[in-house]
């Protein structure tokens, strides 16, 4: 059986440093992904500086965060996965023109 804890950045480059048998999971979660550590019969997940696990929206985002810290390979749990919903903006263009329509009325 193992043990679950939370880890900070600082822990985790700790841990980064010096052990050995170590393994970096990148898990899906529903609109993003966390960073889980296996690292002897330990297993950890990365969390915030406030104590929530740390979320990643986008895969891209998490990669480039592990290979700052020095990780290069990882694993990908992409079960528990799912996108978030795309966010939707008003057409800034059509907000432009009656912005511009309304000052010309004005002058």
């Amino acid at each position: 059986m193992s043990v679950t804890i939370d880890i900070d950045e600082r822990a985790l480059c700790r841990l980064l440093a010096t052990s050995e048998a170590m393994d970096t999971i990148a898990t899906g979660r529903p609109g993003g992904w966390c960073i889980e550590i296996n690292a002897d019969g330990t297993r950890g997940r990365l969390v915030s500086k406030r104590g929530n696990v740390r979320h990643f929206s986008r895969f891209e985002t998490l990669a480039t965060y592990l290979q700052r810290l020095g990780v290069v390979r990882f694993k990908v749990e992409a079960s528990g996965y799912e996108p978030a919903p795309v966010r939707q903006r008003p057409d800034a263009a059509s907000r432009m023109q009656r912005a511009h329509e309304i000052a010309q009325r004005e002058a």
